[in-house]
């Protein structure tokens, strides 16, 4: 029998929970408003019968169960589906942004670690109550915007 803490059971444990947080994502957008609705579908030239083809093409997704089965064994071949935005695989568009997301990250990963040693070396050093305050309030301030937001910035 596995112990609770053996790395084979914490494997096991994390894979069941990221796949049911999956599942969950996926049950929260299927059931969310406006799921499915097409932008042509906004069109007030589409005769019914279109609309109606534009909702048949899509009535598959509606079954999050189906659909996050059918993803996972698309994702277990190497196919991460088709992205309705750009209309191409979306397996291709990871592999064309990929060296520039990397390139991102590792900057942002460097450039936060480089500030947070300059600030806890700054109120360390300088035994000063400003600035630990000022210091500890900063990094307050940035855990608790949005990392887009910093991002952006």
């Amino acid at each position: 029998m596995l112990s609770r803490w053996s790395p084979v059971w914490v494997l096991c444990r994390a894979a069941g929970i990221i796949l049911l947080s999956g599942l969950a994502g996926a049950t929260l957008i299927r059931f969310a408003p406006g799921f499915g609705i097409h932008e042509q579908a906004l069109d007030p030239r589409l005769s019914a019968e279109t609309l109606q083809a534009l909702e048949r093409e899509r009535a598959g997704e509606r079954n999050p169960a189906a659909f996050y089965w059918h993803f996972l064994t698309g994702l277990a071949r190497g196919e991460a589906g088709q992205s309705l935005v750009f209309n191409q695989p979306v397996s291709r568009l990871i592999r064309e942004r990929a060296p520039s997301t990397i390139r991102t990250v590792i900057a942002g990963l460097v450039l936060g670690w480089a500030v947070a040693l300059l600030l806890a070396a700054a109120s360390v050093l300088s035994r000063r109550t400003g600035a630990v305050l000022i210091s500890t309030a900063l990094s307050g301030l940035l855990l608790s915007v949005p990392s887009a937001v910093v991002a952006t910035f």
